[in-house]
């Protein structure tokens, strides 16, 4: 199998796995300017690894930088792990706030039921 259809092929897949995370982060973080920013990115990614792999799957490689995709796959994944990254971090967030209501719930009770 030709490599540059894997480098190619490689980055699609992060791409969409990137996408699909991004769409979980937008629906549990509520940022929705941050995530359709970070959608929007990863569609014109997406759509930019399309096109030299359909040039591929046709057999023209003639315009194919394999430098370019090899950079374009490392983006890839490093876009990927931090979409993995911010969505630990979000949960994080998420988890400490429910914490502190939690703790703050039983600390007005205490308060309230306190003999004065």
């Amino acid at each position: 199998m030709n490599p540059t259809i894997i480098i190619i092929g490689s980055s699609l897949l992060l791409q969409i796995i990137s996408a699909s995370l991004a769409i979980r982060l937008l629906l549990f973080s509520g940022r929705r300017t941050a995530a359709l920013i970070i959608l929007t990115a990863l569609a014109l990614m997406t759509f930019r690894r399309v096109i030299p792999f359909y040039r591929l799957i046709m057999g023209d490689m003639t315009k194919i930088d394999i430098l370019a995709e090899i950079t374009a796959l490392i983006v890839s994944a490093l876009f990927l792990i931090g979409i993995l990254y911010i969505t630990r971090l979000v949960k994080t967030h998420e988890k400490t706030a429910e914490s502190l209501r939690k703790s703050k719930e039983v600390t007005e009770t205490i308060i309230e039921t306190a003999p004065t």
